[in-house]
């Protein structure tokens, strides 16, 4: 089952390609998601966020949240940088 419209796993895009009616001048495209945004620069992206998210202490009041500026920017350096931290059997996910 698909977590939503957008979301498919192996075997229901299988299915969904066997019921397709594709014509000749079709193509299929296939999209890398993980380098989809290669050309961000990271390490701004995330100093311009926690910037953004502690001015005025907002992140903490809006979520109910009691986290440093630097638990948020380490947070977001795990989750887009050290990859490694979601590797599962050798696969990024």
């Amino acid at each position: 089952m698909s977590v939503n419209e957008h979301t498919i796993n192996d075997i229901s895009f299988a299915d969904d390609l066997h019921e397709m009616k594709i014509d000749e001048q079709d193509i299929l495209v296939s999209y890398d998601v993980s380098s989809l945004f290669t050309n961000v620069p990271v390490d701004e992206t995330i100093e311009i966020l926690a910037e953004k998210a502690f001015k005025d202490n907002r992140f903490n009041k809006e979520y109910d949240l009691n986290i440093t500026k630097t638990d948020l920017i380490e947070l977001l350096e795990i989750a887009t940088i050290e990859k490694t931290a979601f590797s599962i059997q050798r696969k990024f996910v």
